[in-house]
This record gives C-alpha cells, structure tokens and sequence, in this order.
C-alpha cells in the first residue's frame, strides 16, 4: 500500500490569494511519476488479455455490437444510471448535458482553479457521477476529486486496464465491467463514492465496488468538488441542477 501513499497537495489558488499561479515543477513530476508507477503496477497482471474480450460468456453480445466499422455513436440514445438519459445533440438548450472540462490547462492553472471544478456532495449522492465517453485500455477516464475549499484529495482513474483510487486502490479492472465497453463506442458510466463505497455502474448495474477504511474513508469523506482531467473527445456528463454548482468558468460547453 505504501507505493500509492498519495502525497496530498493544497490546489495554488483556490485560497491563497498570495499565490503566483505557476505550478511548482516538482508537483507537475510527482502527478506524472505517480500515473506511470500504478500503470506499471498492473500490466503483468493484464498482460494475457487481449484488446477485446472474445472468451466470456457475454462474448455473443460484445461480437455482434463490436465491429470496426461502426463509429457513428452519435446516432446511439444511451439509458445509464439512476434513470439518467444522454439525447444525441448535447448543445441543446436547456440539456443537462455537460461537456467535460479538462482542467489540466494554462486557464485553469492546471487543475488548481477552483472556478474549473464542479461542487457536490459526492459522499452523500447515491447517483455520483454519470459521465458518457469512449473507455480504451491505455487511456484512463480520469476525475480529480477535492475538499470544500478546493485542495485536492486525490484522483480516481479507470481503464480496461486498471482502476485507481489515488493512495487508496490500485487494481485490474473486472472482466465484466471492461466486457460492457464496447470498441470506439461511447459507454454511459457512473462513479460514486457513496455511504464510502466507491462504486463504478453501467447501465444501473454495479460492476465494482470497493469500500473505503480507515485513512482512506477519512479523506475520501471530505470530497465535495470534482473536475475532469485528461478525458477521451466528445466526452460528456450529467449535470445534475439540484446537485451540483458549477463554477464560474464551467459551461454546457466546456471551460471558459
């Protein structure tokens, strides 16, 4: 467990108004050392298995959707937790349908404004986070979370590859979680950290959980802002009005 000790950094800027706005180099090294090391941790142990899944029992219904030539997805109504419906044309007036910001960026002082992220009370949503996009095995799904005044608590990342909890889990993603995604086509998903269990659900049904103790409930229990970080194109969520507050550079269309 030592090997994922996350090392806790308070967000520059979203409370210090003495702050310059640059991120310090040895944070930006820390970030990347720490991705590289948990991908590391796991690639033995996916090694085996290939890109697409052929030999599970679900392997008829993966084959028959799964075809390289399919790609238009935008063409695909998805019906995904808790009841949430993703239309095809997010732009619409009035949609809940956000796209995701990635905060990783100059404007957003690199996942350090707090005006870039998103305020919920996640610990206590049942629905959490239901996001649409394309889930590879190389490229992670990524949502920093933070506490009430911004300072970041960690990361969760999830792949068909791996699922990351920053200094709290580190794991091969299941066969039947990585089986519903299928190849270039976007799956509705949902995160949630709930009553302290973290939970990753498709189409309502919960794929993996794990609950949080000790340390790990402790921080993960403070989590009341997130923000996207590095996420496929055209990735969108669910923005949940009696839930959420988006901050002052958070639009339906992305960041300002």
């Amino acid at each position: 467990m030592d090997q994922y000790q996350d090392q806790v950094q308070p967000l520059k800027g979203s409370t210090d108004s003495s702050d310059d706005g640059e991120i310090e180099e040895e944070v930006l090294e820390e970030e990347v050392k720490e991705d590289v090391e948990l991908e590391e941790d796991v690639e033995d142990d996916v090694r085996e298995d290939s890109e697409e899944i052929s030999d599970d029992s679900g392997s008829d219904r993966i084959n028959e959707n799964d075809s390289e030539d399919r790609s238009d997805s935008e063409n695909i109504i998805f019906e995904g937790p808790e009841n949430l419906v993703f239309g095809t044309d997010s732009s619409d007036v009035g949609s809940n349908i956000f796209k995701t910001c990635d905060c990783w960026t100059p404007e957003c002082r690199y996942c350090s404004d707090i005006s870039c992220t998103v305020k919920q009370d996640l610990p206590n949503s049942e629905q959490g986070i239901a996001v649409r996009s394309i889930v590879k095995r190389k490229k992670y799904n990524s949502v920093v979370f933070y506490d009430e005044n911004g300072s970041r608590i960690g990361k969760f990342q999830w792949s068909k590859r791996g699922i990351f909890l920053t200094g709290c889990i580190a794991c091969v993603t299941p066969r039947a979680l990585k089986g519903k995604c299928i190849k270039n086509v976007q799956t509705l998903w949902a995160v949630s950290i709930y009553n302290g269990v973290l939970q990753i659900k498709i189409d309502g049904e919960i794929l993996y959980e794990n609950r949080l103790m000790g340390d790990c409930l402790e921080k993960y229990s403070k989590t009341k802002r997130f923000a996207f970080y590095g996420m496929p194109e055209e990735s969108s969520y669910s923005f949940v009005a009696d839930q959420m507050e988006a901050g002052e550079k958070i639009f339906s269309t992305g960041c300002a």
